[in-house]
């Protein structure tokens, strides 16, 4: 799912399964930068907001493969939840409803994936919004909290 709202880019990408630094450039280089260049057209550079993850977005791969793209990010702080809309209430929305559509015996990693985007692609946008709106809200909890973790965490 890719949508637009206001300054907000959402991209759903499987990236497989291992999580490293490679994986995060090739993230970088070609979804994402495919997605922000259908969002906001060819630019000199982008800016996303990304937790702090040492094994990808910030690995030496990571950090290098952001600069080539053009692709200046927020790195939010470590364990904030709040900050990372899809940490907390849509990966929680998403295991709910493979939960509710999990079949009985065995299944194939291709349907796996399969049953998760369409789980993902069907939740309702205003609670996409929602959540992601609220992570402006999260900022500056935390800008007023002095950099610590806010109340609302």
């Amino acid at each position: 799912m890719r949508g637009r709202w206001k300054d907000r880019v959402v991209l759903w990408h499987e990236c497989g399964p291992k999580w490293n630094g490679g994986v995060a450039a090739e993230v970088y280089r070609g979804p994402l930068l495919k997605a922000l260049r259908r969002a906001w057209g060819v630019r000199e550079s982008y800016q996303s907001g990304e937790d702090g993850d040492r094994t990808g977005w910030q690995s030496k791969k990571g950090i290098t493969a952001k600069s080539e793209a053009g692709i200046r990010a927020i790195t939010l702080p470590p364990r904030t939840p709040s900050l990372m809309p899809l940490d907390a209430p849509l990966w929680n929305r998403i295991e709910k409803k493979m939960e509710e559509t999990c079949p009985d015996g065995d299944e194939s990693r291709a349907d796996f994936i399969d049953r998760l985007q369409s789980c993902a692609k069907k939740l309702p946008r205003a609670f996409v919004q929602r959540s992601i709106a609220r992570t402006r809200e999260c900022i500056k909890a935390i800008i007023d909290a002095g950099g610590y973790h806010p109340k609302n965490d």
